[in-house]
């Protein structure tokens, strides 16, 4: 029996900074990532509320706003309780930019949730380690997820989804570079040896250009 693959984009399309998307493994339904961007519309939530009750686990690739920014409210409000997977310092940063963002934030009338949302957000943290296979189950009976490096950020994760022969990609924010601080992604090396079924990536960095050690 084939698996049927379903992929739609709540946010990070056109002129979105913020990354949410929603993955569909046959029953199983994944949220990317779950962004917000830096004006905080509260327009861009409407599409995740009308989802969230179909939600059953989340991946996030990177620990800045515009890839967690909207979790607290998701958890806190909007009423997501589902396990969340990230590496550890996704998860540890994470959180510290979650804070800071309420705490600079409320000084100028920020409500949208409080840091006892962030805190409940990141007890239903499931942590990896790189190349650490999760085989889900219920819903997602024969679903697995691995994260791998993306080279972009410290735990900044490209995560392989697979089920029988159909292997799906996802690298939000990925950097083939390897720098001083962190290596480069594995996304060229995996799509080599598993020739995905579906590649879901984004340009938001096509048009820059890296400089060089010396001219840096």
């Amino acid at each position: 029996m084939s698996v049927q693959v379903k992929f739609r984009a709540l946010l990070g399309v056109e002129q979105s900074e913020a990354c949410c998307y929603v993955l569909e493994v046959d029953e199983l339904t994944l949220l990317l990532d779950c962004g917000w961007c830096r004006r905080f519309d509260h327009e861009q939530i409407d599409a995740l509320r009308r989802i969230m009750t179909s939600v059953d686990a989340v991946l996030l690739s990177h620990s800045s706003l515009s890839h967690i920014g909207a979790l607290p409210l998701a958890v806190g409000v909007l009423g997501l309780d589902v396990p969340i997977y990230a590496t550890l310092p996704v998860m540890r940063m994470g959180q510290m930019t979650l804070y800071d963002c309420v705490l600079e934030r409320r000084k100028l009338g920020f409500d949208s949730y409080t840091l006892d949302d962030v805190d409940n957000t990141f007890d239903k943290f499931k942590q990896l380690k790189y190349s650490q296979d999760v085989v889900m189950s219920g819903k997602g009976k024969g679903v697995q997820i691995t994260p791998f490096p993306a080279g972009h950020s410290i735990g900044g994760t490209v995560w392989r989804i697979t089920k029988d022969t159909e292997t799906i990609l996802y690298a939000a924010d990925f950097h083939h570079r390897r720098e001083r601080h962190l290596s480069g992604s594995v996304l060229e090396a995996l799509g080599k040896r598993d020739r995905p079924t579906l590649l879901i990536c984004d340009s938001f960095g096509a048009n820059y250009k890296s400089k060089n050690r010396k001219t840096r």
